[in-house]
């Protein structure tokens, strides 16, 4: 059997000699290492290992390439609405999310560029959830001439669970003059919370207990029971003084007593100098002189005339001695001009108001000396010295 190690070996013997240079024995050719053996090339011969190595890098650079995002499968579609030339797309980015999560609401309204159309006003809360951000982009030229018109509107939940984003209104008036109004339709979004389901009561740590604070000095119940003690005797000392002063002060006048003459005739010249009558008050100006001598009656005589009627009063006096016929006539005439001002419409002239102040003074007059000192008040009208 022929061993192919040494047919190998007398192959490359061969070849060393048919390669060796002339003058040099096939011995010293021998020692010099000669190349590896390689396979003819052949012009369009396929280089295999290539050809496969390039396919497997084409194929890992294929799996690395970046594939393009599904499509939200919470997303909503945009939803189209028309009405009367004008055309809304409104989408949401989500319709599960949790309470960690935020949604956004895309608003484009595509109308004619005269047309007034403004944007519904939104609340800080809707549908559950709370506006957390707006902003509007450029408006843009659609094709057909139109302006489209884009609201951006950031949603953020607070607590889980399922909530409806209520309908939009878009109101305006064509070129017409008619009232239109868009409506959208409401939009279901659950909202799921970050803790797992499994999480219990249990599975939370207990809140821990409060820490006392240290107090300040000036918080605590003993500076406030000083503070109080402080107030009250300063209080006692401060009236126990005002009291003593008054004690050992000098003695006060009694207080004098003005008879109802005077004050009556007092009252009547500070009626006159308001002249009420002047400024057209009349009725106030009848009414004060009327009670200015009913109370000059009361002091002077005893007879209870504030409370009541006329024609009480004038009953009563037709059983008095203290008036005499031509005073009672004064008085009459008098209380009844009076009525007529104040009940019955009554116009005055600036005579019939003259006359009345010098009736009233007449009757004073004559008679603040005629009243029976039994009849009189015990205790008259008092002013304090000041």
């Amino acid at each position: 059997m022929k061993n192919p190690t040494q047919g190998t070996r007398i192959s490359e013997q061969a070849r060393g000699l048919s390669l060796a240079k002339p003058g040099r024995s096939p011995a010293q050719t021998s020692r010099k290492p000669y190349p590896t053996a390689r396979a003819p090339h052949t012009p369009g011969t396929v280089q295999w290992p290539v050809l496969l190595l390039a396919l497997g890098l084409s194929s890992v650079a294929a799996s690395c390439a970046k594939q393009p995002e599904p499509p939200d499968p919470n997303a909503i579609m945009p939803q189209s609405f028309e009405q009367g030339g004008v055309s809304l797309d409104m989408a949401l980015t989500r319709r599960d999310l949790t309470t960690a999560q935020q949604t956004a609401l895309r608003l484009d309204l595509t109308a004619d560029e005269d047309l007034a159309l403004a944007w519904p006003n939104l609340p800080e809360e809707m549908g559950g959830f709370t506006v957390v951000d707006e902003r509007f982009d450029q408006n843009a030229l659609v094709d057909d001439g139109r302006i489209r018109r884009t609201r951006h509107v950031t949603l953020e939940p607070f607590l889980p669970g399922d909530y409806v984003i209520p309908t939009l209104s878009f109101a305006w008036t064509n070129s017409a003059g008619k009232q239109l109004e868009l409506l959208t339709e409401p939009i279901s979004v659950r909202v799921r919370s970050v803790l797992p389901p499994e999480t219990t009561r249990e599975a939370m740590h207990e809140i821990a207990p409060p820490v006392s604070l240290p107090v300040p000095f000036f918080d605590s119940l003993t500076a406030k029971l000083i503070l109080g003690m402080t107030v009250v005797t300063l209080l006692a000392a401060l009236a126990a003084y005002l009291l003593h002063r008054n004690r050992t002060g000098p003695d006060l006048p009694p207080p004098s007593i003005v008879p109802p003459d005077e004050m009556a005739l007092n009252e009547l010249a500070q009626l006159e100098s308001r002249n009420l009558p002047g400024k057209g008050l009349i009725k106030p100006f009848y009414q004060s002189i009327s009670d200015i001598l009913r109370r000059y009656i009361e002091g002077q005589f005893g007879i209870d005339a504030p409370e009541q009627t006329t024609e009480e009063f004038l009953a009563s006096l037709a059983f008095s001695c203290e008036f005499k016929s031509e005073h009672q006539q004064l008085l009459r005439a008098f209380l009844t001009h009076c009525d007529l001002v104040k009940f019955a419409e009554h116009k005055p002239t600036s005579v019939d108001v003259s006359e009345t102040t010098e009736s009233c003074r007449r009757f004073i007059l004559h008679t603040r000396h005629n009243a029976d000192p039994k009849t009189r008040q015990p205790e008259p009208r008092k002013v304090e010295a000041r």
